[in-house]
């Protein structure tokens, strides 16, 4: 493939024009020439060049550095010739790519940079040892400042920005020693020009906020704030990365000696300029001063959050530094002034309930980092493996001796005073602000989840949450009584009972400031629940205040409500009996409600009661009508797919909970089933637990259930219908509620809806092995309850299930088969050997075959002595069309003609040598048996089969037989019974409940009954069987006895003269 040239630009830049074309027409043809032209050798340099020049239009140069950077992702690596790109190519591209350093857009110079960091991730430092001097050679160190080199400084900056960011996420050993390597050299000149950039931030911005610049001319602090933000991510990667963490090496890291205590001082220099919430910014606002706003909040966010990381990554340097209990302090100071107000604070762009205020963000940082400090590992004495260092442990002597140090440091800046003072102001910032009243009224189920545990670091209450929880696990005995006394103050200032709508003071939209701070106290006790066991009196509170609170229906009490209904689900454990009706009622009033989050949480809460372990389905009983009634309408009002497992997740432990209460409930809850299913289409997840709730439902109705098939059978033949797109989603949990309602039919006329399933059954289990064990599951169960007419309808279909997976499936797989093909054959003797035939033949195939291991080749074994049992002349046919369709036994030269008696041989030999390999005893005496009707087969096989036969059916009679005390024989005869394995998952709990279903346990049991196995003596089998082929054999036979080792005949004698025994009544 010839390759690109400088005289091929134009027309490579032509085509990118082509390619950003409205017209299809146009940028179709424009795209594919694109897509053929990456792998020819040259084309990095074209785009290389049209980058370059400026002149080019600006979509056609942004187009072409993201094909660049893509490229080099995709080819840089590659060979060449198979699409990669050539040594010498790579050499001219290294040593242009810094005419692409100073782009004046903002979009294409990210590219550029992200094109620097995909080369030097994989040529640094073997292809180009000088990537860092030359970058860094473009930097103007004249002194003279211009336009053009101070664009190049910030390119260049953030060029290295993206190159540390790359590199630091290498992990092998190698080049985390190489990223060391860069740390130190270029850890001094990043710091140093940080450092300089900081003052001149430190005494420009004072100005900059006083005089802001007009529209239109030059803003250098925001340029000098960009590089320093870059320098800051550099230094912050190089200090984290560039060095072992001294928890593991106890090390301490110089850089982080150095630098912490400048950081910390600039953090706090900053925050003096940041103007306070209640400095008012001038009026109008001009453009400059929010963006140098702006621009300095970022900053004092990344500074809190740079610390925080550090600390993680090198706690004892941090601690050493000095560091530790300025920034402690400072953001201690933090977290106890009053909560920032919800507009923001010195003027800065207001929160809506959509953003997070920046007030608010250094907030969460502040409270974030000194609940890193609470919970650093280091700290608390403990190992870097997690392990509590002992002192008297010579290996952990060190790391016992500076948690000390760190720890008196700590134990002496935590006084009395400031703990219980930052646990008060806590339950303030636990308050409700007036962007949560506004996003709770806007979106009341939107603002539920987004309220949820695992979005902490985001809202400044729940953070507030956090702290708290994580301040009283560390010092329960001084903080306990200080939010039970704060419990008493608020009780007193927004007493139970009172008319809230008129309480006087301060409000917030509409809410008066009382009532809210009282839900905070009541968040704090929800949170602590754990640590406050011992200091709440929780039946007296909830009678008193608790109940009364959380059925009080005032539109102005929607916080409490919901707060008190949260806090019942975190106590559950100590709620009584007596008082479990009581709650019913007002949580149950709470779900009828019309607000989203009010009835989440009821439902969250009434979950925890009923999955409690002192639930009593006598109490809830009065409660399920309406229960399930309210689930529904949310079920149908649900916008979030979160609310809609919800209430499932409460339906259906509803349902497994209330055994026999549930049932009058049963039918009307399934005829919104078919709506819901229709609501949710498209919606996978949804249906998904659509089909979990009519399996229990299903399963509940037992026998009855056919009542319902009209309203279950249509989502269970859509999510097994490999043409229906949802089956992929579906496929599991629809044959998991299909082997419900087969397990549960009474009969197979009432069941025969279920059976006109098995073409869809087949077909899924054709489409993908991945549902094996469901399929086959399900396709037992329908054998068991149609009998021979389900396989004379529908045998084509149960064979090819058989013969596609035998050789095609692992080997868990195939002892997945064997299992439900000696049941297929046991149950429809009459019709199953014939229809089978063509999975038997292919499976002895297989064992002649050789492939397969010593466990499946004797557990297979089972099928053909069940074979054998039920159709002798069925048996000996299959060797007959096995030979005739060219099975060949092992050894055989390839294309030769095998003779049914040379399989028989085979089939022998494999059996007896894997015949130890068998573990269950149910199998062991089954091939016994049918080895003792083997013999009355006249094939001179048998005869050099005769002794290993004889050895492993008088060793069965030994195991059962010869050794009972009481002459007593236990019973194995034909037992089927679906594992559940180590799936989990709600649909395995409920099929694993419906093995004991009452039809499919009559099914077995009959079968089991009518199986000759379970009636059968070894050693009234072997008699028989020897009579037999003394009758075959004739002398042949007393000649291979007479022969045979002593000690096996002795054994034979006395299996044979053993008196009967016992076989138990089935």
């Amino acid at each position: 493939m010839q390759a690109l040239s400088s005289q091929d630009v134009a027309g490579v830049l032509a085509t990118f024009n082509g390619a950003l074309s409205q017209s299809l027409d146009v940028r179709k043809p424009a795209e594919e020439v694109l897509a053929a032209l990456e792998e020819r050798t040259g084309f990095c340099s074209c785009l290389l060049e049209i980058i370059a020049t400026g002149d080019n239009d600006h979509s056609a140069r942004w187009l072409a550095a993201t094909q660049l950077k893509n490229c080099m992702g995709r080819h840089w690596r590659s060979r060449p010739g198979q699409g990669g790109i050539s040594p010498e190519e790579k050499t001219h591209l290294r040593s242009k790519l810094s005419a692409l350093i100073p782009q004046d857009d903002n979009q294409i110079a990210v590219q550029v940079a992200l094109i620097y960091a995909k080369v030097a991730r994989n040529d640094y430092p073997r292809e180009w040892p000088s990537l860092f001097h030359d970058l860094l050679a473009n930097l103007d160190t004249s002194g003279q400042s211009s336009v053009s080199s101070t664009l190049t400084v910030r390119r260049v900056y953030l060029i290295l920005h993206h190159i540390i960011k790359e590199l630091s996420s290498k992990r092998l050993f190698a080049d985390q020693k190489s990223f060391s390597e860069i740390s130190n050299l270029l850890f001094e000149h990043i710091w140093s020009r940080w450092c300089a950039d900081s003052q001149a931030l430190l005494a420009g911005v004072p100005a900059g906020l006083e005089t802001p610049q007009q529209p239109g001319q030059p803003q250098p602090l925001l340029v000098t704030f960009e590089r320093w933000m870059l320098l800051l991510k550099i230094m912050r990667r190089l200090i984290m990365f560039g060095h072992v963490s001294d928890a593991k090496s106890l090390q301490p890291v110089q850089a982080v000696s150095v630098c912490t205590p400048v950081m910390a001082q600039v953090l706090q220099q900053l925050l003096a300029l940041r103007p306070r919430p209640h400095e008012a910014a001038p009026q109008p606002q001009q453009p400059s001063r929010r963006q140098l706003l702006s621009m300095l909040d970022r900053g004092i966010l990344k500074l809190l959050k740079t610390h925080s990381q550090i600390l993680d990554t090198h706690p004892w340097s941090f601690h050493a530094s000095g560091a530790l209990l300025t920034l402690l302090a400072l953001t201690c100071d933090a977290a106890m002034a009053p909560p920032p107000s919800a507009g923001g604070a010195g003027g800065s762009t207001p929160s809506t309930s959509a953003t997070t205020s920046p007030a608010e963000r250094q907030l969460i940082a502040s409270m974030s980092f000194v609940k890193a400090v609470l919970d650093c590992d280091a700290y608390k004495g403990k190992t870097s493996g997690g392990r509590q260092a002992d002192p008297s442990n010579e290996q952990d002597a060190p790391v016992a001796a500076l948690a000390a140090q760190a720890q008196a440091s700590l134990a002496g800046f935590w006084g009395r005073e400031r703990l219980t003072g930052l646990c008060t102001s806590l339950t303030e910032h636990l308050m409700l602000t007036q962007r949560d009243l506004e996003e709770w009224s806007v979106c009341p189920e939107g603002f539920f989840h987004a309220c949820d545990d695992s979005a902490w670091a985001e809202r400044s209450n729940l953070c507030a949450e956090t702290l708290m929880l994580t301040l009283l696990t560390q010092h329960k005995v001084l903080l306990c009584p200080v939010v039970v006394h704060l419990l008493t103050a608020v009780s007193a200032e927004c007493p139970t009972g009172a008319t809230v709508g008129t309480m006087p003071g301060p409000r917030v939209c509409g809410l008066p400031a009382a009532l809210l701070r009282k839900e905070a106290v009541y968040h704090a006790v929800s949170a602590a629940a754990y640590e406050l066991h011992d200091y709440i009196d929780w039946g007296q509170w909830l009678r008193s205040s608790l109940l009364p609170e959380l059925s009080d229906a005032t539109p102005v009490m929607r916080p409490l409500r919901r707060r008190v209904a949260a806090l019942v689900g975190d106590w559950v454990a100590r709620v009584e009996n007596v008082d479990r009706p009581a709650l019913y009622r007002a949580l149950v009033g709470c779900m009828s409600e019309a607000d989203a989050c009010l009835q989440l949480t009821a439902v969250s809460t009434l979950r925890s009661l009923v999955d409690d372990w002192n639930f009593s389905d006598e109490q809830f009983a009065e409660w399920v009508g309406p229960t399930m009634q309210l689930l529904v309408h949310m079920l149908k009002a649900a916008d979030e797919l979160d609310s809609q497992t919800a209430s499932f997740n409460l339906m259906n432990l509803v349902i497994e909970r209330m055994g026999d209460h549930i049932r009058p409930f049963v039918t009307p809850i399934l005829q919104l089933m078919p709506q819901l299913w229709a609501d949710a289409e498209g919606a996978p997840l949804v249906r998904i637990q659509v089909l979990l709730a009519m399996c229990r439902l299903v399963h509940t109705l037992g026998p009855e259930s056919p009542a319902c098939y009209a309203l279950v059978l249509p989502p269970t033949s859509t999510s097994i219908d490999v043409s229906n797109p949802e089956s992929l989603s579906l496929m599991e949990d629809g044959l998991a509620l299909l082997l419900i309602l087969l397990r549960n039919a009474p009969d197979a006329e009432r069941g025969a809806p279920l059976l006109s399933l098995a073409p869809l059954l087949a077909s899924a289990m054709a489409a993908s092995t991945e549902h094996i064990r469901f399929g086959v599951a399900v396709l037992t169960s329908m054998v068991l309850l149609g009998g021979a007419p389900f396989m004379q309808a529908h045998g084509a279909s149960v064979a090819s299930v058989f013969t596609a997976f035998f050789g095609n499936v692992n080997e868990r797989g195939m002892l997945l088969l064997f299992p439900a093909m000696e049941l297929v054959l046991g149950a429809v003797p009459s019709v199953a050997p014939s229809v089978l035939q063509p999975a038997l033949t292919r499976l002895l195939g297989l064992l002649m075959a050789g492939r397969e291991s010593e466990v499946v080749t004797s557990n297979a074994m089972t099928v053909f002595a069940r074979l054998l049992l039920i159709s002798p002349a069925a048996f000996t046919q299959l060797l007959s069309d096995a030979a005739a369709s060219g099975v060949s036994p092992p050894g055989a030269p390839p294309g030769a003609a095998a003779s049914p008696e040379a399989l028989l041989s085979a089939l022998l030999d494999a059996w007896t040598d894997g015949f130890d390999s068998l573990a269950s005893t149910r199998a062991r005496k089954l091939c016994a048996v049918a080895m003792c009707r083997l013999l009355a087969l006249p094939s001179p096989a048998l005869l050099d089969a005769l002794e290993p036969l004889l050895v492993c059916i008088t060793g069965v009679w030994s195991e059962l037989e010869g050794g009972a005390d009481d002459g007593a024989a236990p019973s194995y005869g034909l037992e089927y019974s679906w594992s559940v394995g180590d799936d989990g998952g709600l649909e395995v709990v409920v099929v694993a409940a419906s093995d004991e279903a009452e039809g499919e346990c009559m099914r077995r049991r009959a079968l089991s009954e009518s199986d000759p196995v379970g009636h059968t003596a070894v050693s009234a089998a072997l008699r028989e069987g020897l009579s037999a082929a003394q009758a075959a054999h004739g002398q042949a036979l007393h000649t291979r006895l007479a022969a045979m080792d002593g000690s096996i005949a002795a054994q034979v004698q006395a299996a044979t003269s053993a008196p009967p025994p016992k076989v138990p009544t089935m």
